[in-house]
């Protein structure tokens, strides 16, 4: 059942503000798994002030949006529904909570998280805003210790205002079919490549680029200019590892790394292959055409 929270509270400034519109497995047919880690360190707060969500949320920045899930007692794992005056809705998932450390998910991303234990907090904050992250903790206690988690708040802001198209993009490479789809793979030969992501076949969209990472590999993305992850979809980034070259159409869907990213830059670390399919979801910001 959905924990639904109905919140007519928006931080300060929020006129200011216009909105509209990963993990890794196991592997089969030669592919490779991804290996996943926490991406944020967070911030400790000695002196921050506990009190409600817009509060909160307006000691770690400038947030319109505030949601706060408080009492918290081990198990906190299920769906919380954060809803809002203006018709705003963000469903947000805890995972593997176990009274110290959880992870989350939502719906609409996310600029900060605070975790409250103890006589401070941990901070949190994600620029540009994320969907997930993975073992999140209050700060240590004079002990040096992890203390249990009293309460957690979400603060994020509406997605900007624009118009785009959106493309698909592949990692510049070999075609995995001679006709039809022109979806590409990349060779790695063990050695730093830098190849182009090609977004709907021809247009330049970034770099993507493939690095030795203490026996693994490491895979950075890096968007051009005018261009930015497709934030309307969920795990618009996704990568396949292959042992030998790859043949027939692909399946993005049921690739084994799947990523949900925001902004203009991505970094994962995989297991080492011979080949990838990097696919990633991209849109690129245009002139907003006129109304009749």
């Amino acid at each position: 059942m959905m924990k639904k929270i109905s919140i007519g509270i928006l931080v300060l400034l929020a006129a200011a503000f216009a909105g509209c519109g990963g993990s890794g497995g196991g592997s089969s047919d030669g592919s490779v798994g991804a290996v996943t880690t926490l991406a944020v360190t967070p911030v400790s707060d000695a002196a921050f002030q506990a009190g409600d969500a817009a509060s909160e949320c307006a000691q770690a920045g400038d947030f319109v949006y505030a949601f706060k899930i408080d009492d918290w007692a081990g198990d906190m794992n299920g769906p919380y529904q954060a809803s809002f005056d203006d018709g705003h809705i963000n469903d947000i998932t805890i995972e593997n909570s176990d009274g110290t450390y959880f992870d989350w998910s939502a719906t609409k991303p996310i600029g900060a998280v605070i975790v409250k234990g103890g006589n401070s907090a941990n901070i949190f904050s994600y620029d540009p805003q994320a969907y997930s992250d993975t073992g999140l903790y209050s700060p240590l206690n004079n002990g040096g210790n992890v203390p249990e988690v009293s309460h957690v708040t979400f603060c994020w802001n509406p997605e900007e205002e624009g118009c785009f198209e959106f493309e698909s993009a592949w990692s510049d490479g070999p075609r995995f079919v001679s006709k039809g789809n022109w979806a590409t793979y990349t060779p790695y030969a063990s050695a730093e490549n830098e190849v182009t992501l090609f977004a709907g076949q021809t247009m330049e969209a970034g770099t993507v680029t493939f690095s030795p990472e203490n026996g693994q590999v490491k895979i950075t993305i890096s968007l051009n200019d005018g261009w930015t992850f497709d934030s309307t979809k969920e795990e618009n980034v996704k990568i396949q590892g292959y042992e030998t070259a790859p043949s027939g159409n692909p399946t993005p869907g049921q690739f084994t790394d799947k990523f949900t990213e925001t902004g203009t830059s991505f970094v994962a670390v995989v297991n080492a292959a011979n080949y990838y399919g990097v696919h990633v979801d991209v849109r690129q910001q245009v002139e907003c055409a006129e109304e009749e």
